[in-house]
């Protein structure tokens, strides 16, 4: 039997002889990196660095794990299959999972991030604080890996007509992760999705700081700014209702599943939307020293109460082709009234409870009428599969038509 020592030698004897690019390329822009901070150290001296708050010299650096995790989960490759070698040997399962734990540890892709933003700790920072964070980098990037590699689960020896792999064997397309996989492997794949999120999350953002920064207070536009640089980056995947699923509902019919299911996992996709903007406002609280209650209350309520609304009724949908113009282009958007009428209901609501609630409670209701809707979203969505099933074949016939 195959001990874990022997398979990490035969992981390096592979990254030894396909990997040398790799390992040269991390270490030539490492070096470039370290040479380049030197330049700035050396050129402008300690007053530049000086002047920028040590908070700014920590926070920057783990900051970055959010694109890290992002750039994994769409750049690197990993491989939880076994290939046909190791099939070969008698390998316990529980011990090849462990084994794909730890080699993220020595990973290449882990150590990319640890390593170049090594000048940003060691430079600015004493060495006491600087190696406690280089040391949290490295444990966020190689956590940023290993899930990566849980939500791809694939490798270049699976066999073409497995729709899933997991850790815990094959699994068929109506199980949780393959359906949820749908959600945001589309998203990531489809630039006329993710580029909109983005662009549109940072010119809210922007507008809000930079109003922000010159009044020194928040005002009702700055509210506005960020109210909207929480909802769109939610909306915006649950806009289409299931027009992804449109494209192959036919398929999809054929399977032991339940439309209330997926409208779950957009829900719950829409919930992870408003996890990564938390963390990004959360960044942006200790940056800029602003409350952070009302942006957190603001991604529990569109997420809770905001989801509900707009997928109460996401049978009502056309195609959506994925991968057409990003910019103005309307194709796969049904532009019904009850859209317009869920957009301006949460708003009302929203206008409603700041105007005669005080900012402290206000945040408190905000946050509950979320957490509501978390709790009844599973009954909401059973009732909107039974309104589908009354005339399934009028919106079946719907989405054969391109």
């Amino acid at each position: 039997m195959i001990r874990l020592t022997s398979l990490a030698r035969l992981q390096f004897r592979r990254l030894s002889f396909t990997g040398m690019k790799s390992f040269l390329g991390l270490g030539l822009l490492v070096l470039y990196v370290w040479v380049f901070f030197f330049a700035i150290f050396f050129f402008f001296g300690d007053e530049l660095l000086a002047e920028v708050p040590q908070e700014i010299w920590v926070i920057a650096p783990l900051s970055m794990a959010i694109p890290d995790f992002m750039f994994k989960l769409t750049f690197v490759r990993y491989n939880s299959v076994m290939d046909a070698f190791l099939k070969s040997r008698p390998i316990p399962l529980a011990k090849w999972k462990k084994f794909l734990a730890l080699s993220h540890f020595w990973d290449p892709a882990n150590l990319l991030v640890p390593l170049t933003l090594a000048p940003v700790c060691f430079l600015p920072l004493p060495w006491v604080s600087a190696l406690p964070l280089l040391l949290i980098l490295y444990v966020l990037s190689v956590l940023n890996g290993y899930l990566a590699m849980r939500i791809k689960r694939r490798g270049p020896y699976q066999s073409e007509k497995k729709v899933s792999v997991s850790f815990l064997g094959e699994a068929p397309l109506s199980s949780r992760h393959a359906r949820f996989g749908l959600q945001y492997k589309s998203f990531l794949r489809s630039k006329r999705m993710w580029i909109p999120v983005v662009f549109c999350f940072a010119f809210f953002v922007f507008e809000y700081i930079t109003s922000y920064t010159v009044s020194g207070k928040l005002r009702t536009s700055d509210t506005i700014m960020l109210f909207m640089a929480v909802y769109y980056p939610i909306f915006e995947p649950l806009q289409f209702g299931l027009g992804i699923e449109a494209n192959s509902f036919s398929a999809l019919w054929t399977r032991p599943g339940h439309l209330s299911e997926i409208l779950n996992d957009k829900y719950r996709f829409g919930m992870m939307m408003g996890g990564i903007v938390a963390t990004i406002m959360l960044i942006l609280h200790f940056t800029m020293h602003t409350p952070i209650l009302e942006p957190l209350s603001y991604v529990f309520f569109v997420a809770g109460v905001g989801g509900l609304i707009h997928l109460r009724d996401a049978y009502r949908c056309t195609p959506l082709d994925l991968f057409g113009a990003t910019f103005m282009n309307n194709q796969g958007f049904s532009a019904s009234l009850s859209f317009f009428i869920g957009f301006m209901l949460i708003a009302a609501i929203l206008g409603c409870i700041q105007q005669f609630i005080p900012a402290p409670y206000s945040h408190a209701v905000l946050t509950g009428l979320g957490l509501l809707g978390f709790a009844i979203h599973r009954p909401v969505f059973r009732m909107s599969e039974k309104a589908f099933l009354k005339k399934r074949y009028k919106y079946m016939e719907n989405y054969s038509k391109k």
